[in-house]
Order: C-alpha cells, then sequence, then structure tokens
C-alpha cells in the first residue's frame, strides 16, 4: 500500500494538461494540433482517474477489513478490563491474554491509521484530477470555438473569391466582344481565382507563418527570375491589345535582331505576335510568316501604319 502514495504524487497529470494549455499554435493547423493535445491529457487523466477511483476502494475494502478485524479485539479488550475472571480463567491468564490483545491492537491500529492516511490522500488527488479534467473540457471547447470561427473565416474568403469569379465571368461575358480577348480575361480569372483559393488555404493552415512567407518570397523571386521573359511577354500582350494598340489585320513595322520587318498582324498571341512580312515598295506580301515575343514592345520599337495607309 505505501508504494502506491508516491505516484499519487507524480506530476505526470499536471504537466501533461499544462503542455496542453501553454500549447499556442497560431492558424487553423496549430488550433487543430493543440486540439489532439489536449485530447491525449484528456485520455492519460481518464486513465490515471480510472486507477485512481480503483486504488480508492481497494484502500476502503482493506480499512474496512481492518476494522472489522479490530472490532472483537476492542470488545475483548473491555470486557477484560471490567472483569478479568468472568471466563473461569485465572488472573494469569487473562492478564496474558489482556496483554497479547493489547499487542494485537496496536498492530492494528498501525495497518489502520496508514491506510486512513493513503484512502484520503487518494480522495484528494481523484478530487484534484476531477478539477484537471474540467480544465482540460473548458480549454478544449475553447478551441473548439476559435477552430469554428477561423473556418468560418475561410469558408467566407472563399465564397467571396468565387462569387468575385462570377463577377468577373458574367463581366468578361457582357463587355468584351472579342474571342480572342475574352479567353485571355477568362484564362486570368481562372489563374487569379486558383491563385487566391491557394494563398488563403495556405495561409489557415499553417503554422509557421514566418517560415511560410520567407519560401514564399524566395520562390516568387525564383520563378520571376526564371520566367521573366514570359512575364514580360505577357505584359507586352496587354500593351499591344490596349485601347491605343494594335489589331489583326493592322500593318505594323517591329524591330528584329536584323533591323526592322514590315508585315499585317495575322495572330496576338498571350506571348507572342505572328506578323505576316510585306517587302518591296511598295509593300507585298512575301508568304513567309514572322514571329515575335510580345515583350517587343519593351525591348525594341514598332510602328503602326495609320488606318488609311494604302495596301501593297
Amino acid at each position: 500500500m505505501k508504494e502506491a502514495v508516491p505516484e499519487l504524487g507524480s506530476a505526470t497529470a499536471p504537466q501533461s494538461g499544462a503542455a496542453a494549455s501553454s500549447g499556442s499554435g497560431s492558424g487553423t493547423w496549430g488550433m487543430v494540433q493543440r486540439l489532439l493535445a489536449l485530447q491525449r491529457s484528456r485520455s492519460r487523466l481518464e486513465d490515471l482517474e480510472t486507477a485512481t477511483n480503483n486504488l480508492v476502494r481497494s484502500l476502503d475494502e482493506e480499512a474496512k477489513a481492518a476494522r472489522a478485524g479490530l472490532r472483537p479485539i476492542l470488545t475483548r479488550l473491555d470486557a477484560l478490563a471490567k472483569n478479568p475472571t468472568d471466563s473461569g480463567t485465572s488472573l494469569n491468564d487473562s492478564q496474558r491474554e489482556f496483554r497479547n490483545l493489547l499487542e494485537r491492537r496496536k498492530l492494528m491500529a498501525a495497518v489502520l491509521l496508514p491506510l486512513r492516511d493513503e484512502a484520503a490522500l487518494a480522495r484528494r488527488y481523484a478530487s484534484d484530477l476531477k478539477g484537471w479534467n474540467e480544465v482540460v473540457d473548458r480549454q478544449s471547447w475553447q478551441v473548439l470555438q476559435g477552430l469554428a470561427l477561423d473556418l468560418l473565416g475561410v469558408l467566407v474568403a472563399l465564397v467571396v473569391i468565387f462569387v468575385g469569379g462570377v463577377l468577373w465571368r458574367v463581366a468578361v461575358a457582357r463587355y468584351v466582344t472579342d474571342a480572342a480577348r475574352r479567353r485571355l480575361f477568362l484564362t486570368a480569372r481562372s489563374i487569379v481565382l486558383t491563385v487566391a483559393v491557394a494563398l488563403v488555404l495556405i495561409f489557415h493552415f499553417t503554422s509557421e507563418m514566418a517560415a511560410l512567407v520567407t519560401a514564399l518570397g524566395f520562390a516568387a523571386a525564383g520563378i520571376a527570375f526564371a520566367l521573366q521573359n514570359v512575364i514580360l511577354a505577357v505584359a507586352g500582350y496587354f500593351t499591344m491589345v490596349a485601347p491605343n494598340g494594335i489589331r489583326i489585320g493592322d500593318r505594323v513595322s517591329l524591330q528584329g535582331p536584323f533591323g526592322y520587318v514590315h508585315g499585317e498582324v495575322a495572330e496576338i498571341g498571350l506571348v507572342r505576335v505572328k506578323l505576316h512580312e510585306l517587302a518591296g515598295e511598295p509593300l507585298k506580301p512575301t508568304g513567309r510568316v514572322v514571329v515575335f515575343p510580345n515583350s517587343v514592345v519593351f525591348t525594341g520599337t514598332f510602328f503602326k501604319d495609320p488606318p488609311g495607309a494604302p495596301a501593297g
């Protein structure tokens, strides 16, 4: 019995509860981790509470058995104290029996008192465990509320993004009549929606925001460096299709690696423009197709013939 008492003083349960309560994860994933830690602590506390209650019952049964064994001894001692020779025995035999019973009473008391102390300690520890369980339950409820609010924020953000995507599609369908430009705006819409949803999910389901921001910064810098020509070409596309830009059928002069190339715009793609080459005086089609990256509007120069220019 005495070996069980030091275990009741173990700091395992309080430390586990404190560890769970002190974990302050940031973001949705951090709250999920904290909730799982609280549930693990709750499970350990329940196991410890069950073991403690079993120990209390065992101590109570042993104390009850000790009191039951002590009761006839006390009754006999009381009878011998009142009349040592009531059972027909000699006074010496009665004195010897009294001393033996008194010694047994001392031994029984030496067992019964520690049992009472251990039972009281076990009950107090069981009460503490119940209080710790209530604290863990309260913290779990708070984390659940925070998690629900955070997920609600994610849901609202996603709804806003998708509503914006629907409005974008409606605006493109209503105000953009050119098929190529409409396809471009819808492609840009899909890219923007995907990036926005990915950013919302990443920033809500991570607990290492500083590391994430640093990683995203390096990744963005690397992507921008690797795709600088593509990015410049896409930017050139928007410059070309601007209100004062060029359209299919316009005659333009673009600066190529070997001088200016004259041609008629055949196609304006997202990253390149195709021309039907014109040469001679007056300008006439040569049958060749010249392809320029859209970045030529930034790295070179181009001229656009006025709408009334004579055909070659």
